[in-house]
């Protein structure tokens, strides 16, 4: 059996660990963070940064200021998201995504390795975005069956504005693949019910009904039963809502005290 050794030096040529001037590279960086997380899933952020200093180091590179940086851009383009476990911060992995983006090119979005059968696109040591050629059937049934989905460009730029609220009933950080609107919709269902306080009976309160398109909250209208949207007068501030024939009750929706949620 032979040996081969190598400086930290060739080791970091081999792994690609600086860019052509000399500097860490953040393409480098960003799949060096990536490991850990696909590995260990939900992850310190401590540890998570520790085993990519650690990694750098060990191929001779030690300046590591560029780690922390690196990490924040993959929190932002949504391959993990930093949650709270106790008091301690953690990163948790999001499920892997393709973006169409054009000319037969997908973006891949997520921790773990792309799937075998796709070719990567080559791209600078500055670009952390792994990008993948999908342009035949084929090539979406590898993404479809490793259980990558696909999601387009408008959807990716645009989060559903409903986390924010999602966040502050639920005290932690919500991930954008595991609350749905439906889980939202079930989170003020419960909060209404533990929460609510009943709305006096000369209180104003029109709700949303009849068809898609139509005029909003006629007066005249028949209250619909079970929950839907409103607006308590005289503010007139969007509400929503569980109209009936008897009581209805009260429960702030956001930090604005006009906002309410009503249920009979």
């Amino acid at each position: 059996m032979r040996l081969r050794t190598q400086s930290r030096a060739q080791l970091s040529t081999q792994f690609g660990y600086l860019d052509a001037e000399g500097r860490p590279s953040e393409r480098a960086i960003a799949n060096i963070l990536r490991a850990p997380l696909s590995r260990w899933g939900l992850s310190p952020k401590r540890d998570v940064l520790k085993h990519a200093r650690a990694e750098f180091r060990a191929g001779g590179v030690e300046d590591v200021s560029d780690i922390p940086r690196v990490l924040r851009r993959l929190v932002d383009i949504g391959e993990c998201e930093e949650v709270y476990v106790g008091h301690e911060l953690y990163l948790a992995p999001t499920r892997p995504r393709w973006i169409p983006v054009g000319e037969g090119v997908s973006a891949f979005l997520g921790v773990s390795e792309p799937p075998d059968g796709l070719s990567l696109v080559d791209s600078d040591y500055h670009d952390i975005v792994r990008r993948l050629r999908v342009g035949t059937d084929e090539e979406v049934a590898i993404l479809e069956l490793a259980g990558v989905e696909e999601v387009s460009l408008s959807e990716w730029l645009v989060p559903p504005g409903y986390l924010r609220h999602a966040r502050r009933r639920m005290r932690q950080q919500a991930r954008s693949d595991a609350v749905t609107l439906g889980r939202f919709w079930d989170l003020l269902e419960e909060a209404l019910t533990e929460e609510g306080l009943t709305v006096s009976a000369d209180a104003e309160v029109r709700f949303l009904g009849g068809r898609p398109g139509d005029f909003f909250g006629r007066h005249n209208s028949a209250q619909p039963e079970g929950i839907g949207d409103g607006v308590r007068q005289p503010r007139k501030q969007p509400a929503l809502g569980f109209p009936g024939p008897s009581t209805v009750r009260s429960w702030p929706l956001s930090p604005k005290p006009s906002w309410c949620c009503h249920v009979c």
